[in-house]
């Protein structure tokens, strides 16, 4: 999302600035020939600029939204609607800034960094094969850009390729065109050397005999087949020996279940609208009444439900097919007022 005057960072690109009335795009884009890898990069790298550039020449249109469904690919998106911007994009389907990395990077990897949005970015690609590189710019091309409420894959030579916003679609623009500052840098690792195939075995086939000379004597059948060679009374032995094994008792690491590192439940007092950055921006789905997971909280921007008001928010999986998303801890029972949710972990800070 493009980040909105006076709001603070949501999961997913928005539209174009709103100021005094105007819409404000970045700067003009260049020519889509253009959208290709300037210098060397990784394969996996490549790939994953193709497939983005891949979406540009389509003309995928921007959806706000799109792009965050179960599996990576555009889709349908959402309402947008602040300062004076309202789109709704729940009949368009394509990508926003952050479904475009998503799926740009799984056609490259076959792997889904996940369906959250600009804000969970930077912990799902850490957690999805790449490393923070430490630089406040990009400098290999295929290195994922994110700012506060945006995100865009870098190109080379000071371009990258980006969903930008209603107005710009997605596009090749130019580094300077995205004012925000740059809160980390990432770059795809590559994955473990493979282990070496054995070495094949000698394709030469065995040696033949040679064949018996014409006034050889024809070799007695009647010594070979001797049946003398019966078998032993030896597999009983080795029948009583193989039923051992199924007496002895399992482990017990084998019957014991693993426990999901941050697998709380918390009970949800009424049903609890999600979004998919913790604030209440607009609901991509519900998370019903109940007892339900949830992986961690961040301290965000406050939200009240019936008298109960809080600035912590939990991520879960909604009851919608949203994974990734947030809830407001007002509508947990147990939250009191303004103080962190107790039993639930912290999200990892990046």
């Amino acid at each position: 999302m493009k980040k909105l005057v006076g709001l603070a960072a949501a999961g997913v690109c928005g539209a174009a600035v709103i100021a005094g009335g105007m819409t404000l795009g970045p700067t003009p884009a260049h020519a889509v020939s253009n959208c290709h890898a300037y210098g060397a990069t990784t394969a996996a790298a490549n790939r994953a600029i193709v497939a983005a550039c891949r979406e540009v020449h389509k003309g995928t249109p921007y959806s706000w939204g799109g792009g965050h469904h179960a599996m990576p690919g555009p889709s349908t998106g959402a309402v947008q609607h602040e300062r004076g911007a309202h789109f709704d994009d729940r009949n368009t389907v394509g990508l926003d800034c952050s479904g475009l990395v998503r799926w740009a990077w799984y056609r490259a990897t076959g792997t889904d960094i996940g369906s959250g949005g600009t804000w969970t970015m930077s912990e799902e690609l850490t957690t999805h094969g790449f490393t923070r590189t430490g630089d406040t710019m990009p400098t290999r091309p295929g290195d994922v850009i994110v700012y506060p409420g945006h995100t865009a894959i870098y190109l080379g030579q000071g371009l990258v390729v980006q969903a930008a916003n209603h107005a710009m679609g997605l596009n090749v623009a130019g580094l300077a065109s995205e004012p925000a500052t740059v809160t980390g840098v990432f770059r795809h690792v590559a994955g473990p050397t493979p282990k070496p195939e054995p070495e094949p075995r000698s394709s030469e086939p065995p040696s033949k005999p040679d064949p018996a000379p014409t006034n050889a004597p024809k070799p007695r059948t009647k010594t070979a087949p001797k049946r003398t060679a019966k078998p032993a009374p030896t597999p009983k032995q080795t029948h009583k020996s193989a039923k051992k094994p199924t007496k002895s008792p399992k482990p017990k690491s084998a019957r014991t279940k693993p426990q999901k590192a941050g697998a709380v439940h918390q009970n949800v007092r009424a049903d609890a609208p999600t979004y998919f950055a913790p604030v209440a921006w607009h609901e991509v789905g519900v998370l019903h009444q109940g007892k339900h997971r949830f992986d961690c909280q961040v301290l965000a921007v406050g939200h009240s439900y019936r008298g109960k008001q809080s600035n912590w928010w939990l991520k879960t999986d909604d009851t919608s097919g949203n994974h990734n998303v947030w809830i407001s801890a007002a509508y947990l029972s147990g939250g009191a007022d303004g103080a962190r949710v107790r039993g639930v972990p912290l999200c990892t800070p990046h």
